[in-house]
């Protein structure tokens, strides 16, 4: 889950209808209702220290 400032959220979606595609990049069961998108959106973000795992992270710009 993302909390993001209108801008952010404005930006977001922005890209996202720029990545839509009509079927999932890769080879899986289509699902109903999903909207997919080529995967190349990517986020700095900022997260707790010595997680292996990304958690608690806070997105600082979309790239």
């Amino acid at each position: 889950m993302l909390t993001l400032t209108a801008k952010e959220r404005e930006k977001f979606w922005q890209t996202a209808e720029l990545l839509r595609r009509p079927s999932p990049p890769l080879k899986i069961d289509k699902r109903k209702g999903a909207q997919w998108m080529q995967p190349s959106l990517r986020a700095r973000v900022r997260h707790l220290r010595g997680e292996e795992k990304l958690r608690h992270a806070t997105v600082l710009e979309f790239l």
